[in-house]
């Protein structure tokens, strides 16, 4: 029976994929079987794609046991995200590297079709899909052409616009919880089963941690577990933002053979407005270290610039680095 939905679309195809525990190590997956997954599952693959150009998005239904059935999406969507993966490093593979751009913007029209009408669940998971589609471009940015980079700034700039704002999905979290009565009593996380460290690819120490973690931050205030969320989304909309700049820094070194002095440089003709930090409201802070690097980054939420001392997000979140592109890496 054909799915009623654009979403359940997506989570069908998730389901189908054949073979899919090669996604389980897409790094270190055979670049044969690679191949053959991926000529096994382009029709799943395709049909994926036609959903997400529906903009499509989240069935909530204000019932109890919605959640609960909701999660079990979770392993169609993660594969179907993982097996774009494997797609994007093949076309990269193959030197296909336009190709591989447009399956990573396939990876965050994903992103963004998991949290449209989601909640906070939706949400978080949204941010780990385009989180995973930043680090393909982190990657294949050094080898992409001119009209691919002007294509992308274009197409960066759309996402996020069809980005659903985190204030709508709190707002609709706040009455789903109301409408089917979710008890104030925290779970105890602590108390969590702990899984094998060789099928997560996390040490039992670090799964207590972040167990810790959890139920911690599950006896903040709604507000402020709002507000470290609010972050998280200005985190990601941060790195798409640096990423659009990046691209167009390199198309400008490649005009000119020399970085510019400013972002204002960039302006007309390599951006049409310049992209501001949603942190600061404020440029991003950039550097020209000479004619050929540069440095490009966000204070994060202290809004402290630190001269360019990089960490991951937690370090950023933190008040103790800055956050940049590639967390720490280089940027040329």
């Amino acid at each position: 029976m054909a799915a009623s939905t654009p979403y359940e679309t997506l989570v069908n195809a998730g389901s189908s994929l054949i073979g899919a525990e090669i996604l389980d190590d897409c790094d270190g997956a055979d670049i044969t079987a690679v191949r053959s997954f991926i000529a096994n599952n382009h029709d799943s693959l395709e049909l994926a794609r036609e959903a997400l150009r529906a903009k499509c998005s989240v069935p909530l239904k204000y019932e109890l046991s919605f959640f609960s059935e909701h999660l079990d999406d979770g392993m169609p969507l993660r594969n179907l995200a993982r097996a774009f993966t494997l797609e994007l490093r093949f076309a990269e593979s193959q030197g296909n590297f336009t190709h591989a751009a447009n399956i990573g913007m396939d990876m965050f029209e994903l992103a963004n079709a998991i949290r449209r009408g989601g909640l906070i669940t939706d949400f978080l998971f949204s941010l780990a899909i385009s989180g995973l589609a930043i680090d393909q471009f982190r990657r294949i940015r050094l080898h992409l052409d001119y009209v691919c980079r002007r294509d992308l700034i274009n197409a960066l700039d759309r996402i996020e616009r069809d980005q659903e704002p985190f204030s709508d999905i709190a707002k609709r979290d706040r009455q789903w919880e109301k409408a089917v009565e979710i008890p104030d009593k925290p779970s105890d996380f602590t108390k969590q089963e702990i899984i094998d460290p060789a099928e997560c690819g996390i040490s039992e120490d670090g799964q207590r941690a972040m167990c810790q973690w959890v139920q911690s931050f599950a006896a903040l205030p709604k507000n402020e577990q709002n507000a470290f969320h609010a972050d998280q989304d200005r985190h990601n909309i941060a790195l798409l933002r640096m990423l659009a700049i990046d691209l167009a820094l390199r198309s400008y070194y490649h005009a000119k053979s020399a970085y510019p002095g400013g972002l204002g440089s960039l302006i007309p003709d390599t951006l049409s407005c310049l992209p501001l930090d949603p942190f600061t409201v404020r440029p991003f802070l950039y550097r020209r270290l000479s004619a050929d690097s540069f440095t490009l980054y966000s204070t994060g939420p202290s809004k402290i610039d630190h001269g360019g001392v990089f960490g991951p997000w937690m370090m950023v979140a933190a008040g103790n680095a800055d956050l940049c592109l590639d967390a720490g890496e280089n940027t040329d």
